[in-house]
């Protein structure tokens, strides 16, 4: 399987421990232009019913009043929902698939990566034009979000559990 978009790491990534029967099949980091799209989609929709809401309201029409909502509705969305914190939060995030995990590791939030065993993702399904969504056994789920090319995130996973439930499985002593 080709990794479908590699990071700046020439192997595998420092912070992964690999197993010897594991690889690294991809690695992904988070793009800020995703990020201004989802800003701007949802701040486009918010004025788009600001704008309507005053249109109502005031009785009045006209460019300056979309304008206006527009400009208002980013600054609600961007403060009110912590939006503008966002992609500090996410920029340093790092997302490796390998032959057995999908491990995420973000430096800044946390010490050591996190890693989930493929056998326990569910679903991996692309979630609107920003993100990854992959539920877990029982009923967790996760986001990766602001990837570039989600649709091939989405199939790099599922490529990867496919090949694990396909590979025999080592036994235990009996």
């Amino acid at each position: 399987m080709k990794p479908v978009a590699q990071s700046e790491f020439s192997a595998e990534p420092p912070f992964v421990d690999l197993r010897p029967d594991e690889s690294v099949l991809a690695t992904w980091r988070p793009q800020l232009r995703y990020f201004l799209y989802k800003a701007a989609f949802v701040s486009g929709l918010t004025a788009l019913c600001l704008g309507s809401w005053a249109e109502f309201s005031f009785q009045t029409a006209g460019v300056l009043i979309w304008l206006a909502s527009l400009v208002v509705s980013a600054l609600f969305y961007a403060f009110i929902f912590d939006d503008f914190q966002e992609w500090p939060a996410r920029r340093d995030d790092v997302w490796v698939l390998t032959s057995q995990r999908l491990v995420y590791f973000n430096p800044y939030e946390q010490e050591f990566p996190t890693d989930m065993p493929l056998d326990h993702i569910l679903k991996v399904q692309v979630w609107m034009f920003w993100g990854v969504r992959v539920r877990l056994i029982p009923r967790d789920q996760i986001m990766m979000q602001f990837l570039p090319d989600r649709a091939g995130v989405k199939v790099a996973i599922k490529d990867a559990l496919a090949n694990l439930k396909s590979s025999p499985q080592p036994q235990g002593p009996v």
